[in-house]
């Protein structure tokens, strides 16, 4: 049995915790090693939500494509910083629970879409509320 271990999965774990029926933002700064702003303008942002692996998600954010039916979200990215929110109208939808998430980055080429990443991974708990 082998007691070294070389991993290639560079995924961070980070729970994050909404509230149903509330605006969901996010925004996360992406440094480097040296703590500057980690240019993210040429790769494409996503992120997806499922109740278990392999479950249909209950959402995926991708730019500025719909969520659920025919709801608006948004994930942006740039200089150091990826935003995401996603309208009340849509997270009123969502059912309470503990689900599953991950982030990926797809750097952009000439060519289409290059190297795919997952940075962030965890849980993804939505808690309940009463005035929806």
């Amino acid at each position: 049995m082998l007691n070294n271990v070389i991993s290639t999965d560079i995924s961070r774990r980070l729970d994050i915790v909404a509230r149903r029926g509330d605006t969901f933002i996010l925004h996360l700064e992406v440094l480097d090693s040296e703590l500057n702003p980690y240019n993210l303008i040429n790769y494409k942002v996503k992120m997806s939500i499922v109740q278990s692996l392999g479950a249909k998600p209950l959402c995926t954010l991708s730019g500025n494509d719909t969520c659920l039916v025919g709801a608006l979200n948004h994930i942006s990215n740039g200089d150091g910083f990826i935003s995401i929110e996603v309208p009340s109208s849509v997270t009123k939808k969502w059912k309470d629970g503990e689900y599953l998430y991950d982030l990926s980055l797809t750097a952009i080429s000439l060519c289409g879409d290059g190297d795919k990443t997952t940075w962030l991974t965890g849980k993804f708990i939505i808690n309940p509320d009463i005035t929806l």
